[in-house]
Parts: C-alpha cells; structure tokens; sequence
C-alpha cells in the first residue's frame, strides 16, 4: 500500500454562526495557492461558505475577507416596480473567515453527529476538530478510526491529521 500524502497546511472555511454546543460546518481541502487545482478548490469552498445571492466575488485585502456583489431590488419608480442592483461590499467577520491552518496531528478530535445526503442517501460523520469546527467525514473513513482506535464517550483517544476533505486518519 502507498504512503498517505498529508498536506503541510490546510484552507479552511466555515458557515457563518455555530456555537461552542454546536459549532459551525466547515470545508477544509489542502491548502495551494500557486496551482490552479489549488485555486479552484479554494474557490469551490468560497463559493460554498459566503455565496448570497448576487454574490460575485469573495476578496482577501491585507489580511481581511470581504464579501462583493449586487442585489436585486425592485423599488417603486414612477409607480412601477423596477429591477435594480445594489452593489454590496461587507467583511466577513474574522471568526467566520477563511484560514489557513498547520495540518499537524492533534488530540482531541470528537464524534458529534451523522448526516444524510438527500440526493444520495449517502451518511456522512460530523467530526469536530479540536479547533471548534465540524467536518465531515465518509462512513468508509470513520470505519477505518473506529477499527484502529478507542473512540471514550465519542472522542478520538489518538491524535489524528486531515488527509483532505471528508478524509481524517490517525497520525502513526
């Protein structure tokens, strides 16, 4: 069997909200900003964490995310309702930002949860990091931890590292 690549850094974003008994859902993936897979990826999780309606665009400026946009609204003109687009420019509050975190194994890592595909039927596991946020991870995935390791009233007894997203293993 291969050697796991295990990515040095990870980007990391998350809905906005959650609280410490229920934190937020987050997307992790390697982090790789020089390569267009890289770039692509962190897009796909940009666009999944912020997108609103009329979003555009999701922006890093000197270490602040800002969300851009339009929106439509439809104010009464000469009596008529007329389609407009409000331009919209709003931090995204730091808690709820996007980071980019060392992938180093950890403790700590605690069953919470599972969820349901609705177009797949597929179950997915919500793990939460050590970090405050949730993950999800396949039933494949979560068999491998729950076979190699001692999960005590739903916590991870082992240190365990991301491999990418949906894809936590224990740190050997």
């Amino acid at each position: 069997m291969s050697k796991v690549k295990i990515p040095k850094q990870l980007f990391v974003v998350r809905q906005k909200g959650g609280t410490v008994m229920q934190p937020a859902l987050g997307f992790l993936h390697d982090y790789n900003p020089n390569t267009s897979g890289g770039q692509k990826k962190m897009e796909t999780q940009l666009n999944w964490a912020y997108y609103a309606g009329g979003l555009t665009s999701v922006v890093e400026e000197n270490g602040m995310w800002f969300r851009r946009g339009k929106n439509w609204t439809y104010p009464m003109i000469n009596g008529k309702q007329t389609p407009t687009q409000t331009p919209f420019n709003e931090m995204i509050d730091p808690v709820d930002a996007p980071q980019v975190w060392d992938n180093v194994p950890m403790l700590g890592f605690k069953v919470r949860s599972t969820t349901t595909r609705y177009s797949t039927s597929n179950k997915l596991w919500r793990i939460e990091d050590p970090r405050g946020v949730l993950f999800e991870v396949t039933t494949h995935n979560f068999e491998n931890i729950l076979m190699n390791s001692v999960i005590d009233k739903g916590e991870i007894m082992s240190p365990c590292v991301w491999v990418g997203n949906k894809n936590l293993i224990l740190a050997d």
